[in-house]
């Protein structure tokens, strides 16, 4: 009696094994990713619950590491990936990934200014928004995962969940929830008062927290239904950040930081600023609270550093700190978010176009001038170099200055190898007349990549830097 072979006979071993591991690679690219935990800062304000605060020693000096030419203003905050990987928007429509010399590794098109802070998941997968009204998911490798249309501009940062959910509002007055291959979650997204610019954050227990301007700062459950919200005096585009307790701190228009019980969603204290507040809490390990006000006494940006009461309703005041004069109130008043790290520096931008390092007594450590303001977050690396962009058009790395190997180390793998002469020859003839030009590929300075640059490279062929 005859009987049939195996499925597997019927197929030479070496193809089944071809079929198996591209089934595994699909599965892998199109796996559930929530936030990148390994990534040194996977999104604005380093963590889920947004609190600007890292483990990680920030520089001590001024030093340049390197500068990336963007030729556009830039005020989305940097995102870190694991592999040192820098993720940021310019106003020129594109999100640019740097590698950790500070070179481009792509850029990513879109219809309209990226000023989104990019969000990184575990499979590395970026997320951001733009101001062509849409939510993107991008693969490490810069092609598109997917876009998700929404009704406005985009301007707040993604969240992603443990299980994949990206969470997202827009000036459509709408908190959106995402699921992993880019279709909706909830049947219909959060409806808010009015636009939704401030990024959400994630409790423990999943809830959401998000503000609105129209004044009611939300928590919203996972399955998105309202839990409760909490009424400011003003607009709410501050981000809200989520205390180790709980408790959710949020600024407003209304010149107020608010302390709010995740509970009951009533006030635990507040404290009030002599302007009005556009920045985002940072929440340091001795509890202490700083914030940004803007226009504070008369067109100035002050940072402030609060402490919560011991009793009563109001917000110990601890210092603050002028971050510039904004002339006679032009431009948007949006002081930048404050970060902590691991000593308890507190790193800031500032509308006078300063980069700030301020110790936790209001000291000076160091300041940095740009060319323009800056309102963009900073973020911290692995190795505690500091990314911030400013309106100048340049994205600025602060710490240990590159070696000259590694200034011709394009792809940074840690050599010279034909793959950085490929860097070279794929910008073959560019000039400094050139948009995109980059200075940093000049080699031999003469204002143009050519056989000259090639042999600056050829000549420390295989060199370990």
């Amino acid at each position: 009696m005859n009987r049939p072979l195996p499925f597997r006979s019927h197929l030479p071993h070496r193809l089944v094994l071809v079929l198996s591991l591209a089934l595994i690679l699909i599965l892998a690219r199109e796996a559930v990713a929530g936030l990148a935990d390994t990534a040194p800062w996977p999104v604005l304000h380093h963590d889920a619950q947004r609190t600007g605060r890292t483990a990680v020693t920030g520089p001590t000096s001024d030093a340049i590491r390197w500068t990336f030419p963007t030729g556009s203003a830039i005020s989305s905050s940097p995102a870190v990936a694991a592999d040192g990987t820098i993720y940021f928007g310019a106003w020129n429509n594109k999100l640019y990934a740097v590698n950790k010399n500070g070179f481009v590794k792509w850029t990513f098109p879109t219809g309209g200014y990226v000023s989104s802070s990019p969000a990184i998941g575990s499979d590395g997968t970026v997320y951001f928004g733009s101001y062509d009204k849409k939510v993107y998911a991008v693969y490490p490798d810069g092609t598109l995962r997917w876009a998700f249309p929404t009704g406005n501009f985009v301007t707040s940062s993604p969240m992603l969940a443990s299980d994949g959910t990206v969470y997202v509002g827009s000036w459509d007055n709408k908190l959106y929830a995402i699921n992993p291959d880019g279709s909706p979650k909830w049947p219909s997204p959060f409806p808010t008062g009015s636009y939704v610019s401030s990024s959400p954050a994630l409790a423990a227990d999943g809830t959401i927290y998000v503000g609105s301007w129209d004044h009611f700062l939300y928590a919203v459950n996972p399955d998105g239904n309202q839990r409760w919200r909490f009424e400011t005096g003003s607009a709410i585009s501050s981000t809200p950040a989520v205390g180790p307790d709980g408790t959710v701190y949020v600024g407003s228009w209304d010149g107020k930081l608010y302390a709010v019980d995740p509970a009951t969603g009533n006030e635990d204290w507040s404290y009030t600023t002599a302007g009005y507040i556009r920045s985002s809490p940072a929440l340091a390990g001795d509890g202490t609270v700083y914030i940004g006000a803007s226009w504070d006494g008369g067109w100035y940006e002050m940072l402030y550093a609060i402490q919560p009461p011991i009793s009563g309703d109001t917000g110990v005041f601890q210092w603050k700190i002028n971050l510039g004069y904004s002339g006679s109130g032009e431009g948007d008043q949006i002081v930048s978010l404050p970060v902590v790290d691991g000593d308890g520096r507190i790193y800031v931008g500032g509308k006078d176009g300063q980069v700030r390092a301020l110790n936790t007594d209001n000291s000076i450590v160091w300041t940095y001038l740009t060319e323009n303001q800056v309102d963009a977050s900073p973020a911290i690396g692995a190795d505690g170099t500091l990314y911030v962009g400013s309106w100048d058009g340049r994205l600025y790395a602060f710490g240990t200055p590159l070696s000259a190997c590694s200034n011709m180390d394009f792809d940074a793998d840690g050599r010279i190898t034909v793959v950085d002469i490929m860097h070279l020859v794929v910008r073959w003839g560019k000039s400094s007349s050139d948009p995109d030009w980059n200075p940093r590929y000049d080699l031999v300075e003469n204002d143009q990549i050519d056989v000259d640059d090639i042999m600056a490279v050829a000549a420390n062929w295989r060199t370990i830097c």
